[in-house]
């Protein structure tokens, strides 16, 4: 009987373990640069998707901001206009000029008061 481990196969190669003096002059610098390449790449490829994510954060705090701006002078412009109607439904009760000819008096103090509550509103705000 012949031992399996001496038998090759026809099909099967020697392998070499030693590489030849030219895989290992031409490949280990150029293998080392490559690397040093591409981690140079991704280095510089993080800073750009961070410095990108970065300028969208405060894209967004800015946006933020002035929103929350806008629903406040939104909200004191309301108030300001609920006040007003108050005041210029007071005015709009006044009878006409004409109609009022016999009693002078109380449209003009009526007009006065809704005058400086008119003023006080708008000094408030």
């Amino acid at each position: 009987m012949q031992d399996d481990s001496s038998v090759v196969s026809s099909n099967e190669l020697p392998i070499s373990t030693s590489p030849s003096d030219s895989e290992t002059d031409s490949s280990s610098p150029p293998a080392t640069d490559e690397r040093a390449a591409l981690r140079k790449m991704m280095v510089e490829s993080q800073k750009t998707i961070t410095s990108h994510l970065s300028q969208a954060a405060k894209s967004d705090i800015a946006k933020g901001r002035s929103i929350k701006r806008q629903r406040t002078t939104f909200d004191a412009l309301l108030n300001a206009r609920i006040r007003l109607q108050k005041a210029l439904a007071v005015a709009n009760s006044f009878s006409s000029p004409l109609a009022a000819h016999t009693n002078q008096d109380d449209p003009l103090q009526a007009a006065e008061t809704a005058a400086l509550t008119l003023w006080s509103t708008l000094d408030s705000l």
